[in-house]
């Protein structure tokens, strides 16, 4: 009876043995990370590459999420990417503080979701370098920067309400890439400005421009609140192809450029046009309106009656004729250096402006507009005096 119960025993471990070998090991679950006071970002990112436990980071195995809990600041470059990783901002900022890019994916996967990234220096080189990997971004912004994603090879997928440092899309990605843009069209805010505020750009709503108006906890410099601030817009997005802005109100323009951090208040050249105060500008960043006087005065000494074919004609962008005969423009043209559509575009000229040109071609009329003289092409163009 004892060797029968031997023999059974044995015969039951060696069993018992055999379903351990035969079985698989159960494998890790994914890990949501939570970046908090025991772990920063760059251990989490570690701890998701390696599947390896880093200070308080949580571990797990394959595709990893990692959650901001609140803003963050980092101060020298992160862990390169080279697993499956989903950082979800949870619409916190995070503040780079360094010289570097804010990623560098190698072989690894990233999703950007719900994040604001901006640069503490304004960033002049890539903000995201990805060498054979996938990166997507969803509702995500990058600021204070002027260049996009350095691509070698790979994919990027940008969607939502995303925006990469006020670029047009078609700058979002450079080297060899494919890229998936798929953003709401551009619908602009500037068109509901209270208080007779107007905003006209080069190419209308569908510019993309947009616009926020402000009082001067927005605007948050002292030393324009101190001029006597009157009144302040916000314009961002597709500013550099021309935007005029006009305030109802008399004073002096004061310009702060989003390209700086802190942004610093310079004084613009300002002009009249009737009763408003108006500036013409390429560049994001806040407008304020405050007491004193414009830098000069465009108000027409004599009014001028467009023909019929001018009558989509904007009167906030009326000008009196500077010299030469009078004209005035039926669409939005562009100012070139030279009577040539390969000339150096120099600025924009809005619908219904009106200016004298001093001298003319077939196709093209030579005007002064905004302190630059260049060309403008004869095809949205009325003749409003007997010059022809």
């Amino acid at each position: 009876m004892t060797k029968l119960m031997t023999f059974a025993r044995v015969h039951f471990l060696l069993l018992l043995a055999l379903i351990i070998l035969l079985t698989p090991a159960l494998p890790l679950h994914a890990a949501t990370i939570y970046v908090d006071s025991g772990c920063d970002l760059d251990d989490a990112l570690d701890a998701a590459n390696g599947d390896e436990e880093e200070d308080d980071c949580e571990v797990g195995d394959g595709a990893d999420t990692i959650v901001l809990t609140e803003d963050i600041e980092i101060w020298k470059d992160l862990e390169k990417i080279t697993s499956v990783i989903t950082l979800e901002g949870n619409g916190k900022e995070l503040e780079v503080k360094y010289d570097g890019e804010a990623f560098d994916i190698e072989g690894g996967r990233l999703t950007i979701r719900n994040l604001t990234v901006e640069f503490d220096r304004r960033r002049r080189s890539e903000i995201i370098e990805l060498d054979d990997g996938r990166l997507t971004i969803i509702n995500s912004r990058f600021k204070n920067c002027s260049e996009g994603i350095e691509q070698e090879r790979g994919h990027t997928t940008i969607t939502g309400n995303s925006n990469i440092c006020d670029l047009p899309p078609d700058k979002y990605v450079e080297g060899s890439h494919t890229i998936t843009v798929d953003l709401p069209q551009p619908t602009s805010s500037c068109d509901s400005l209270a208080g007779g505020v107007t905003v006209s750009a080069a190419y209308g709503n569908a510019s993309g421009v947009q616009c926020t108006q402000l009082d001067a906890a927005g605007v948050g410099n002292q030393s324009v609140a101190d001029m006597g601030l009157i009144n302040a817009v916000d314009v961002w997005a597709y500013v550099e192809q021309g935007v005029e802005i006009c305030f109802p109100q008399q004073g002096r323009i004061i310009f702060l450029d989003a390209a700086t951090s802190p942004r610093s208040p310079a004084q613009v050249e300002s002009y009249r046009l009737g009763s408003m105060t108006c500036a013409y500008l390429r560049r994001p960043g806040t407008v304020a309106l405050v007491q004193g006087q414009t830098t000069e005065d465009r108000t027409p000494t004599t009014t001028t009656t467009a023909p019929t074919t001018a009558t989509t004609a904007t009167t906030s962008t009326t000008q009196p004729a500077v010299d030469g005969c009078p004209i005035q423009t039926t669409g939005h043209l562009r100012l070139r250096a030279a009577p040539s559509l390969q000339a150096e575009t120099l600025g924009y000229v809005l619908r219904g402006t009106t200016l004298g040109y001093i001298e003319r071609t077939a196709y093209w009329f030579k005007v002064r507009h905004q302190g630059l003289t260049g060309w403008i092409g004869w095809k949205h163009v009325a003749v409003l005096g007997d010059c022809n």
